[in-house]
């Protein structure tokens, strides 16, 4: 019997330990963002998937543009403008297999091994699983209620620049932190921004939850709306609002990493058809599905403080 463990390539890294909860058999996992089932559009979503491979079904005869899907990308860059105030052409926007493809194709373009790469004291766990198979050295900068401090952040440059080892980039959630729950404030976007500027190192911006403000304050502006540098390529995904399932995400970038990028995402775009369908559907749905989640999530927000207040008291 052949055995392949055998012929496993040696360049593989070990994983990074998971957290335990991953790893048991039940029926609530909380350290991993699922799509609220209780606010899928079913029926809408069947409807646009039907009405869209009626009108553009000939399409999957051929593969789909490198970028992705041109509808999409081109809607992704309005609600962009919209709701981050991030302009950006749809030539600058590329579509993935979720959050985490764009994260890997990034990855793939910019990093090689031993490259160190800033990022938040706590990183989510699939994010940096990417960066230390790459052979990355993550220099994780603290964090307090208001995100990443830019004081550590710049103290850990310098060091890092004196030590002749000068950091290839910043990585960082900056809305609704994974797992922490931070949201960056503005004047620290500023100044992290403004660091990268003063430093020429360029920040990846991962904002994949920006579509799951409940209430509260307005979210901030983006830091790639905010720098005029052009050193932030900005990520985000559908997966989570839609589906899983779906694994559709999307990144954003500047002119001058469009050509890296290109070299390293042909063949990875996602499915054309999930694509296809997600455009359809929220091009006519998106602002009342979001505002239909954020009810869902709130009502079980609101039941799970109950429940901690009666069963876990203080």
């Amino acid at each position: 019997m052949f055995n392949f463990t055998d012929i496993e390539a040696k360049n593989i890294s070990s994983d990074i330990d998971m957290p335990p909860g991953l790893m048991e058999d039940c029926e609530y996992v909380f350290s991993v963002t699922f799509t609220d089932p209780d606010a899928m559009d079913i029926k809408a979503l069947a409807d646009a998937t039907s009405r869209i491979i009626s009108r553009e079904g000939k399409s999957l005869s051929i593969y789909p543009p490198p970028l992705g899907h041109e509808g999409l990308r081109e809607f992704i860059a309005s609600e962009l403008f919209k709701n981050r105030a991030i302009k950006v052409s749809p030539d600058n926007i590329f579509l993935s297999s979720g959050a985490g493809g764009a994260v890997q194709i990034m990855i793939d373009a910019f990093i090689d091994s031993d490259d160190v790469v800033l990022m938040d004291e706590y990183c989510y766990h699939g994010s940096l699983n990417m960066f230390l198979r790459k052979g990355a050295n993550p220099i994780h900068v603290k964090m307090d209620d208001q995100g990443m401090i830019p004081s550590e952040l710049e103290s850990s440059i310098k060091s890092l620049v004196k030590d002749g080892r000068t950091p290839k980039m910043i990585y960082t959630i900056p809305v609704y932190h994974n797992p922490t729950g931070i949201t960056t404030t503005v004047e620290r976007r500023k100044s992290i921004v403004e660091l990268s500027n003063k430093y020429s190192i360029p920040i990846v911006e991962n904002e994949s939850y920006a579509d799951f403000r409940i209430d509260g304050p307005d979210l901030p502006p983006s830091m790639m709306s905010i720098d005029k540098a052009e050193g932030v390529m900005y990520i985000s995904a559908f997966t989570k609002l839609l589906g899983c399932g779906l694994r559709l995400g999307f990144g954003a970038f500047p002119d001058s990493a469009k050509e890296s990028i290109q070299k390293v995402s042909l063949g990875r775009s996602p499915s054309h058809l999930a694509s296809m369908s997600v455009y359809e559907y929220l091009k006519d749905h998106k602002t009342s599905y979001v505002e239909g989640v954020a009810r869902s999530l709130a009502s079980k927000r609101d039941s799970m403080v109950r429940a901690l207040g009666e069963f876990f008291p203080p």
